[in-house]
């Protein structure tokens, strides 16, 4: 079982996890781990084998055994992967990226994440080449290069990736902007982490005879004040905070939301910090960053 992500749950400095997992079995597993890599083996004595073994997850993929069939890139039986040559790559340190962005969205990974097709990884790098990716000066470089899409979306294909300029560093300055892009994901995770913390406590003040499923306004609360976030309440769930509770959630939110600002201000100060450091790098002039800065 892997962590996995798809496109839509990468964010800039950080990933939206929604609780999923890949079931991986590499082509040659199942031979391997019953030890007939030369005695032929059919599907049925393998799968017999692999319920004995994982019976939970087994009964996650019975279901989907006539159509796993069917499919073209599968390994040496329905349930394996077909050959990958950088599945290695995935259990390492590296930054994953999105394919759809619509600003910076790239994080560094220590958790051994695998994603789908509309999410991308640098093996083999660290928080220098993130602070690098981040930055203004890149993002520049990056929508210079490719057409936007609808939404005012571009798409970073690998293509367009690797042909990203990495200018000289001394060590000083590898050290000085990678730190700078630890403490901006450091931040951004504390920031989601607490957000999403409150979120998840919403659908308590949900009746029971009611959908949970948050609006957009309260998926986002902390961009509301409590009077109209409990307007948003009252107008979704067709019912009010109750008053003996009113204190509590006030008191809650209010504290909750001085903290998100606090961490995004925080942010925002170490954004600006790693951008002069990467201009310092790419060696501009004060005219060059006010004409980037106005253009981007």
């Amino acid at each position: 079982m892997k962590p996995f992500l798809e496109g839509k749950d990468l964010k800039q400095w950080r990933a939206e996890s929604r609780n999923l997992y890949l079931i991986l079995f590499p082509k040659g597993w199942t031979r391997e781990q019953i030890g007939s890599e030369i005695e032929p083996i059919d599907e049925t004595t393998a799968w017999n084998w692999l319920k004995q073994q994982h019976p939970a997850i087994c009964q996650t993929l019975e279901p989907f055994a006539v159509a796993g069939r069917k499919r073209t890139d599968k390994g040496d039986f329905w349930w394996e992967m077909r050959t990958c040559a950088y599945y290695d790559k995935y259990e390492e340190d590296k930054i994953i990226f999105a394919h759809f962005q619509d600003a910076p969205l790239y994080f560094f990974d220590r958790k051994r994440i695998y994603t789908n097709n509309r999410g991308y990884i640098f093996p083999n790098a660290g928080f220098f080449e993130l602070g690098l990716l981040t930055s203004k000066v890149m993002w520049m470089v990056f929508t210079g290069m490719t057409s936007s899409i609808r939404g005012g979306f571009y798409e970073a294909t690998t293509q367009n990736t690797n042909r990203f300029p990495i200018p000289d560093a001394t060590d000083e300055q590898k050290t000085a902007i990678a730190t700078l892009a630890e403490n901006c994901q450091a931040l951004a995770e504390q920031r989601y982490t607490l957000e999403n913390a409150f979120r998840r406590r919403i659908p308590d003040l949900c009746p029971k005879d009611r959908d949970p499923k948050l609006s957009q306004k309260l998926q986002a609360w902390w961009l509301l004040d409590f009077s109209a976030f409990r307007d948003e309440v009252k107008k979704l769930f067709k019912q009010d905070i109750p008053f003996d509770d009113v204190d509590k959630w006030s008191g809650r939110f209010d504290k909750d939301k001085a903290v998100l600002q606090d961490l995004s201000y925080q942010l925002a100060v170490q954004e600006q910090a790693l951008n002069r450091a990467v201009y310092a790098l790419f060696g501009l002039d004060a005219a060059e960053i006010a004409l980037l800065e106005a253009t981007i």
